[in-house]
């Protein structure tokens, strides 16, 4: 936004001209501020004129270009979302394998039931001779 400020000396003789780029009403808050600081304006003589450019259209070419460039960042975004799940298939794959791997040497464990023979019970400990 443009913003033209008209300064009118207190006698009206003379018009001083200030031109300040504005962004928001903050801004021109601050304007109002350091103009009356300045001693510069009464405030029944200060005028504000705000000129409204709209944006510039759109060019074909802008609009191809930036097609372009979001569809370029929608493939990205869909390649890292495909290596995403080959990394999710690759890691329940590998899951499933240890888990019938578990099963299979669970199975295994339980065929090796081995017999230790029991302790003699009755029998003295037997003798350090030396």
């Amino acid at each position: 936004m443009h913003t033209s400020v008209e300064i009118l000396s207190s006698d009206n003789s003379q018009t001083i001209f200030e031109i300040f780029s504005l962004k928001n009403a903050l801004s021109l808050d601050f304007a109002f501020i350091w103009l009356s600081r300045k001693k510069l304006f009464k405030k029944q003589q200060f005028y504000i004129q705000q000129e409204t450019t709209p944006p510039p259209q759109p060019t074909i070419t802008s609009l191809i270009l930036e097609n372009r460039l979001q569809a370029a960042t929608i493939h990205r975004q869909d390649e890292k979302i495909h290596r995403q799940d080959e990394k999710i298939h690759l890691l329940t794959a590998t899951v499933r394998s240890l888990e019938d791997q578990m099963k299979h040497l669970q199975q295994q464990l339980d065929n090796l039931k081995v017999v230790q023979p029991a302790p003699p019970s009755s029998s003295p400990p037997p003798r350090d001779v030396r």
